[in-house]
């Protein structure tokens, strides 16, 4: 059984394969790929559990765009919590020059380091991770430190050790996942898919309705009767049988659209399937 219903997939499916921008389009065998990932690791792209980036590999012949999977400190957490032996944290500490674990960060200068460590049951004392402030943070044109890294070094060096420490205790889980905050230090380009705002979420989930009528109703083959049928309908709802055009409209306007087109299509048929 899929960990996602049709509904989920096809608002996915619209966040992620639609994009103008072809360095944030994901291809259908990358969509599979990340939905795969996600599915095996029972995580949420819509409750912001795990995201899908582009980052650029090098090459010879000048390099691509490639899909990375990246969960989310949360999503860390959640997988090593369903393993039912996760027993918790030790930490954050953070560190100076000094060398001297503290377990508040009050100093106005980044940490040095971070460290965390995690709990595992049946072992007998926690497993630590420490990360480098300098090899981790995040660096803008200017060489200085990008936004959340300038604004709250010591929280943000604390995830990519809390990362760290998770993956040690869990390999078997977490082996070959790493979040966002820990691919950054390797240097590439990194380009973010947005997975949308509430606002965009609620339209996307309202185009996935609509879809999903047409899907209900038989309506979605390339038949010369279903087209015809299908641009009647269409047009009733939203004054335009162009998918182009619909999406163009504000949500009101798409709940209002899917109202109409439901009470046509029951009108016209019952539902089948």
């Amino acid at each position: 059984m899929s960990f996602f219903t049709e509904r989920q997939l096809t608002v996915l499916k619209e966040q992620l394969c639609y994009s103008k921008d072809d360095r944030k389009r994901l291809s259908p065998s990358e969509f599979d790929q990340f939905i795969i990932t996600a599915e095996r690791l029972e995580l949420d792209p819509l409750s912001r559990q795990i995201y899908a980036s582009k980052r650029w590999a090098s090459a010879p012949d000048g390099g691509e765009w490639v899909l990375s999977v990246e969960p989310t400190i949360d999503g860390l957490r959640l997988v090593a919590e369903r393993t039912g032996e996760y027993e918790g944290q030790d930490g954050p500490f953070w560190c100076g020059h000094d060398g001297q674990w503290a377990d508040v960060w009050l100093k106005q200068e980044p940490p040095v380091a971070a460290k965390v460590g995690v709990y595992r049951k049946g072992f007998r004392t926690a497993l630590y991770a420490v990360a480098k402030f300098d090899e981790y943070v995040q660096k803008r044109k200017d060489g200085k430190p990008a936004a959340m890294w300038a604004k709250m070094p010591d929280l943000m060096t604390a995830k990519v050790a809390e990362a760290l420490a998770l993956r040690r205790a869990f390999p078997k889980s977490l082996s070959g996942i790493y979040t966002h905050d820990e691919m950054a230090q390797a240097g590439s380009k990194t380009i973010e898919i947005d997975q949308g705002t509430e606002e965009e979420d609620a339209m996307s989930e309202a185009l996935a309705g609509v879809i999903l009528l047409l899907k209900q109703y038989q309506l979605n083959g390339s038949s010369e009767e279903i087209q015809a049928i299908r641009k009647d309908v269409l047009t009733q709802a939203f004054g335009s049988p162009l998918w182009t055009k619909i999406k163009d409209l504000d949500h009101q306007a798409l709940l209002d659209g899917k109202d109409k087109l439901q009470h046509a299509l029951e009108a016209m048929a019952p539902r089948e399937g």
